[in-house]
């Protein structure tokens, strides 16, 4: 084996060995080892070296472990439509089966983890259109996937109310809203300027019954935010456009009092809101949720 990838491949061997990998619930020993995998495979493929028929070996074992999660996410989707459901339960699993017990939940969510690739391929139920997709033009932000496990904070220092209502401004395939309804049952409302991935959203909401789970499609500085007490920004967009949003969740402030959690490079210019108080357990970091209260 090739000495540049010979450390990968026999990472993927000791993972493989392992009894628990076979386990249905071991859906993050699977995900490392088949991380894994895909690297030696890309190794192979783009150096042009020789794999002496490594990848053909290895193929039929790739293939049951990606079986092996299929069964567990249509497993886990059964779970939701069952009278036995209950969100924090389903929270609690989705902890587990990512291995995120142990971890530091204050550190940064710079990269992707597994529970990032679990919440995807459970919530990847309807097939994804970007045929209509436009150029969002200046001081808008293309669609980026929200760290999961930053939701999972999230949800986790909310506290939250049935009249709640969560708003995710910049909602893209609906993901996080669909998550977090799902994490807290709270009702979820979302705008999204492009109107085929708002579509998504709605069509995974409809085959999920999720009859509190709507977006619309628009321009944020247009949409009805009045039911909004719990507002969400993965930096949506920037600028003048960030600058006449603020005033519209102000003026909404003034009506009831709201919270906005923020991820991103947006944090640090909604902390400049004097009327936005953070969260004492906030840090303002892009990589970080950070929470805000109203106060006017």
């Amino acid at each position: 084996m090739h000495i540049f990838i010979a450390a990968d491949v026999q990472k993927w061997e000791d993972l493989c060995s392992k009894p628990e990998i076979l386990n249905p619930l071991s859906f993050h020993t699977r995900w490392q080892a088949l991380q894994i995998h895909v690297q030696i495979k890309n190794f192979f493929t783009h150096s042009g070296i020789d794999d002496e028929g490594y990848l053909q070996k290895q193929h039929e074992l790739y293939s049951h472990l990606l079986g092996l999660n299929q069964e567990l996410i249509q497993q886990l989707r059964k779970y939701i439509a069952s009278p036995e459901f209950s969100s924090m339960d389903f929270r609690t699993r989705i902890v587990t089966l990512s291995g995120l017990e142990s971890r530091n939940w204050e550190s940064p969510f710079y990269e992707e983890e597994c529970v990032d690739s679990l919440v995807q391929d459970l919530l990847s139920i309807m097939p994804g259109d970007t045929v209509g997709l436009q150029n969002v033009g200046p001081e808008k932000v293309h669609h980026e996937i929200t760290p999961f496990g930053a939701l999972l904070h999230l949800a986790a220092r909310l506290e939250v109310h049935p009249q709640d209502v969560f708003f995710d401004v910049g909602s893209g395939h609906g993901l996080v809203g669909l998550f977090v309804h799902l994490l807290t049952g709270l009702k979820i409302r979302g705008v999204e300027y492009q109107q085929v991935l708002a579509d998504y959203g709605n069509s995974v909401a409809t085959h999920l019954n999720f009859n509190d789970v709507h977006f619309t499609s628009g321009d944020a500085l247009d949409a009805d935010i009045s039911e909004g007490t719990i507002f969400f920004l993965f930096t949506p967009f920037f600028g003048t456009l960030m600058d006449s949003f603020l005033p519209k969740l102000k003026k909404h402030a003034t009506e009831k009092q709201i919270r906005v959690a923020s991820f991103g490079d947006c944090t640090l210019r909604i902390a400049k809101e004097s009327w936005l108080i953070p969260s004492s357990d906030t840090e303002l970091h892009r990589f970080k949720i950070a929470i805000f209260t109203s106060s006017l």
